[in-house]
């Protein structure tokens, strides 16, 4: 019910821009036949609001050369209209196309909204990989593709398309074959200076396209955004309207570089997660290496006893001073406190800025701290605090 209900307003909604999309056409080709045909589009170019708004600021030029002195413009207005009619209809005009702008942004932010909510719980980095290109197409793109950028080499990870899933498959299996080295004729060229996204028409009559994606792909035009991850460029993402028989327009650039840029921050935080994940398991394997070896060299010590006719643990009796327990070496409350931070690796100066004392002072305390330790460094006291079981 609700998507039928949706469906319905989406057509409301639609017919609605058209009648507003008829009167600004109206005004600019009034404009166009009084002022200057051979310098504004043609009527019939003006197919939506994207070129409603070009044609608008043509319009302006020319009542602007008319204003400054054009004498065959200022003619035609003279004898056909008043100039401050025809400057009041543009400005109405104007302002019909900035609110249906305004509506459209709105919906735009709503729509990238909507879609960044089907990556809620995706941690993985090739879960979102194959979800993305989805995403795409729930934004009303009919095909959308993710590729990613590795030492500049453009390489087409996964693609979706609901009416065609076998022609998903045999693009990114065609782009996997034919990586496209990222130089500077290519349209995405742009993406990696900074663009956020890009509209490239009539693909199958521009050269510098990335041939055999496009060969694959049959797109007469299409969108391209970048994602951006911690400041790295990782990929592009692509968009078209392939079986509505419509070329892509600067609404769908727009939409598709908002994506783009959220995209990006979560690609991110999913790349950090893995990396945590796997610094994590490797630390944890190296402290059972740690463990192991531990094992090991205590039963190497007590095969060692053995052998001198010493019973296990008898090394442990003896009264050197660094095997002495810490609470019986002397140390003051202040040097304690200040083998502590050792400890927790503040160097001379932060513990002179943490306990309010001079440098100086700390040095004195430290050398008195290895003297008791019976320590030849800083490190072999600091093994000794840490290995000295409950603190006194």
């Amino acid at each position: 019910m609700k998507t039928m209900e949706g469906r319905r307003n989406a057509r409301s909604a639609h017919a609605v821009d058209r009648q507003d999309l008829a009167v600004v056409t109206e005004t600019i080709d009034h404009v166009r036949r009084l002022l200057s045909p051979g310098s504004m589009p043609a009527i019939e170019e003006v197919t939506d609001f994207s070129a409603a708004a070009r044609a608008i600021k043509a319009a302006w030029d020319c009542v602007d050369r008319a204003i400054e002195g054009d004498l065959e413009a200022a003619a035609r207005v003279a004898s056909a209209s008043d100039l401050l009619d025809l400057t009041v209809r543009l400005r109405r005009a104007e302002k019909l196309v900035d609110r249906v702008d305004g509506k459209r942004l709105t919906n735009q932010l709503g729509a990238v909204r909507e879609t960044l909510g089907r990556f809620n719980g995706i941690e993985s980095v090739s879960q979102l990989t194959q979800e993305c290109p989805r995403a795409i197409s729930q934004l009303g793109f009919d095909r959308g593709m993710l590729s990613m950028v590795t030492n500049s080499v453009w390489t087409p990870a996964s693609a979706h398309s609901d009416r065609q899933p076998e022609w998903a498959n045999q693009l990114v299996e065609m782009g996997q074959q034919s990586p496209q080295e990222l130089i500077p004729t290519l349209p995405e060229f742009d993406l990696v200076r900074r663009q956020k996204s890009i509209l490239v028409t009539e693909v199958h009559q521009n050269p510098k396209v990335y041939k055999e994606v496009v060969a694959a792909s049959q797109s007469r035009s299409y969108v391209a955004s970048r994602i951006v991850a911690n400041g790295n460029l990782v990929g592009f993402i692509h968009g078209d309207r392939f079986f509505h028989r419509e070329d892509v327009d600067d609404f769908d650039c727009n939409l598709l570089g908002l994506f783009g840029e959220a995209f990006g921050f979560i690609y991110a935080r999913a790349a950090i997660i893995e990396r945590s994940a796997a610094i994590h398991s490797h630390l944890a394997s190296l402290a059972s290496e740690i463990n192991q070896a531990a094992a090991g060299l205590k039963q190497f010590e007590d095969d060692l006893r053995l052998e001198a006719g010493l019973p296990r643990g008898e090394a442990n009796k003896t009264s050197t001073s660094f095997e002495m327990p810490l609470a019986k070496c002397g140390l003051t409350t202040r040097e304690k406190q200040i083998l502590q931070l050792m400890a927790n690796g503040a160097n001379n100066a932060d513990i002179a800025c943490r306990l309010y004392i001079a440098n100086g002072t700390v040095k004195s305390h430290v050398k008195h701290i290895l003297r008791k330790l019976g320590a030849a460094n800083r490190a072999e006291a600091v093994a000794r605090w840490f290995n000295s079981g409950p603190r006194a």
